[in-house]
């Protein structure tokens, strides 16, 4: 492509670009565009080649650019910078407009952004701001500096997407309110350039898994962080830009829009760039938690009834509902609501030990299935245990009345005497269908005394 010599070598303070230069020099800009793909800076001034008179123009007479003396002292990079006077002072009343020739802006899906790095120390009262117009528009303030002193040099950096593909302009503009006069407002390194933060894809994750995100920035020194609304427990390492979350139990099922960013160290306030991306959060359906039963003492013809304990630890909670699995005796149920187990044990039921699992099932859902999970707990019932009782009565009829009481029905006893706790004989065998059983003992003969005990053989 030829172009004829640019002749916008006005004097550095004022004046307004040839229409013929411009025309070149927009040609100039687009080549960068069309090859984004690999270097993704559409344009980069730095003041720092004489060619920068054409593709700039200044309005006011205070913009200068070359070596600073005054302010910081120095260009951020190179030599030189633009700036509200070389020697470090404004005028009072100053009100100056030094501003780009017409680009186009590329595409709003490769995020075009006006980039910049500032110095400033201006009056209380005055005003630096970023503005940008639409062909032969007016300007528009799209970003502003009204703090008396920064920090020493930042970036700046304006969303330029609400431009795709129109032919803009860029300009900043100080003007001094007060009759004060300061260092001023310094710029270098200004650029406009494409997707320094990718297009990040949505993420699905379930309750209580690691979700990590790497966010891999264009070029390096970026600072990362966290938009207003990230959920609770979500975090973003400052340096290496790695996304980190563990959704909690209350944090599903949700929806959740998440805003990463990215500033320069020197001015972290300063959003470079910013991205966003959803994180759906399924649900995952825990199982019950049931609580422990110990053992049970069961007695022929009694009720036995206690209720047996379990939450759900999902949010929000599932139903749940109680069962018996197989192998329950004959007779025992569970309330499915509350839970309440009840039975009344046979005789032969309460003569011999039973194992009884409860299950407990909800009525969850895992990623918006249904998943109904359970859990269990196994107790045992065991014949109650009651001290049998054996007493001797002496009566007038020098006999013993042998009484023996609370008998398990169904089992043999063995009723024996003894003279002197030392040899024991049989005195006979006791099978009682009752608790109860009484033996008279008419043959004491001479003997002083005489022991009896129960054994069960």
């Amino acid at each position: 492509m030829n172009c004829s010599p640019l002749s916008f070598r006005q004097p550095a303070k004022f004046g307004t670009p040839n229409p013929a230069s411009v025309r070149c020099l927009l040609s100039l800009l687009l080549l960068p565009w069309l090859a984004a793909a690999q270097q993704k800076v559409v344009w980069r001034e730095d003041f720092e080649s004489d060619w920068w008179w054409d593709n700039w123009f200044m309005e006011g007479g205070v913009w200068e650019v070359g070596k600073p003396t005054g302010g910081p002292k120095k260009a951020f990079s190179g030599q030189n910078c633009a700036v509200t006077g070389l020697a470090g002072k404004y005028p009072a009343k100053a009100d100056a407009r030094l501003g780009s020739v017409p680009f186009l802006v590329p595409a709003a899906d490769q995020h075009p952004r006006f980039r910049f790095f500032h110095w400033y120390s201006i009056g209380r009262g005055d005003q630096g701001t970023v503005e940008v117009r639409v062909g032969q528009g007016a300007w528009k303030v799209v970003s502003q500096t009204n703090v008396w002193d920064g920090s020493g040099w930042g970036q700046g950096s304006v969303d330029l997407r609400a431009y795709a593909g129109q032919e803009v302009q860029v300009a900043f503009h100080f003007k001094a309110s007060s009759p004060s006069e300061g260092p001023g407002w310094y710029v270098d390194d200004v650029a406009i350039s494409t997707d320094v933060l990718p297009r990040l894809g949505d993420q699905t994750v379930a309750e209580g898994v690691l979700l990590a995100v790497p966010i891999i920035a264009k070029g390096s020194g970026w600072v990362f962080g966290l938009g207003q609304g990230a959920p609770e427990g979500a975090a973003i390492d400052p340096l290496f830009g790695l996304f980190t979350w563990v959704p909690s139990e209350l944090q599903g099922p949700t929806t959740n829009s998440i805003t990463v960013y990215v500033s320069t160290p020197n001015n972290p306030l300063e959003r470079i760039d910013s991205a966003t991306f959803t994180v759906v959060v399924n649900e995952v359906n825990a199982p019950p938690l049931v609580g422990s039963i110990g053992p049970k003492a069961i007695k022929a013809d009694t009720l036995l009834r206690f209720p047996v304990t379990a939450i759900d630890p999902d949010w929000p909670t599932n139903r749940l509902v109680f069962t018996l699995d197989p192998g329950a005796p004959e007779g025992g149920a569970i309330d499915p609501t509350t839970g309440v187990f009840t039975w009344t044990p046979t005789a032969a039921q309460a003569a011999t030990n039973h194992s009884i699992t409860v299950r407990v099932t909800d009525n969850g859902t895992s990623g918006g299935g249904a998943d109904p999970r359970s859990s269990v707990a196994t107790f045992v019932a065991l014949p109650k245990v009651t001290p049998t009782r054996l007493t001797a009565e002496l009566t007038p009829e020098s006999k013993v009345l042998v009484t023996v009481e609370d008998m398990i029905p169904g089992v043999d006893y063995a009723l024996q005497i003894s003279k002197d706790l030392i040899e024991w004989k049989a005195l006979r065998t006791i099978r009682s269908e009752t608790a109860t059983f009484t033996h008279e003992d008419a043959d004491i003969g001479s003997e002083p005394m005489r022991f009896y005990r129960l054994r069960i053989p």
